[in-house]
């Protein structure tokens, strides 16, 4: 199946209209937010196995244009891994120390990084597991 980040309008209210059709057959979308991208795809939706159900999954469609202004990779600084812009910093080690400390505690320790910066990292490295 494919990510719902990929695909178009059409596709994703085909399937809605499906789910919703076969409610007790698999997940049904129980919540949408009103902010859509150009293409009209929301920018979350949440997932529940059933009506009144808790809610199983939750797709939220990252800025990728928002991440790719801070997110950079160049050979030439630490061997192309993704840094964030203006820094040295790597996208996974500022992420996985944001999810060790508060942000507050990361701004005093490493004055280059910015709250945005850091959740860029954050959401980029959700968005892009680190290779293996």
């Amino acid at each position: 199946m494919s990510k719902l980040a990929d695909m178009s309008r059409d596709q994703l209210v085909a399937i809605i209209e499906r789910l919703l059709a076969e409610r007790s057959s698999g997940p049904i979308i129980t919540g949408m937010s009103s902010r859509c991208d150009r293409n009209g795809l929301p920018d979350h939706l949440l997932l529940c196995a059933a009506p009144g159900a808790d809610v199983v999954a939750s797709y939220r469609r990252v800025n990728v244009q928002r991440l790719a202004e801070h997110v950079v990779s160049d050979p030439d600084i630490r061997g192309g891994i993704p840094t964030l812009e203006g820094t040295r910093c790597g996208v996974y080690e500022v992420a996985d120390l944001a999810a060790a400390e508060p942000v507050d505690r990361i701004l005093e320790e490493y004055p280059s990084l910015t709250a945005e910066l850091i959740q860029a990292a954050v959401e980029y490295a959700r968005e892009n597991p680190r290779p293996v």
